[in-house]
């Protein structure tokens, strides 16, 4: 069930896009999904998804 008080918004700012661009590139991402892994790396957390392309390119985990 969603929570909005776990939810956090994030500003895309340049040093993220290019970290995000950057694991993108390496990981063939689409730009959004480039964005997910570059927040949860920035913020140590881990990316949980049921998306099977994060999963198996970004290092995504299950919930």
């Amino acid at each position: 069930m969603f929570d909005a008080r776990f939810v956090h918004e994030q500003i895309v700012d340049a040093s993220l896009a290019a970290r995000a661009f950057t694991l993108g590139t390496a990981a063939k991402l689409r730009g959004a999904d480039a964005l997910y892994a570059a927040v949860a790396e920035r913020e140590g957390a881990a990316l949980v998804t049921l998306d099977h392309e994060m999963l198996d390119r970004a290092g995504g985990v299950r919930p």
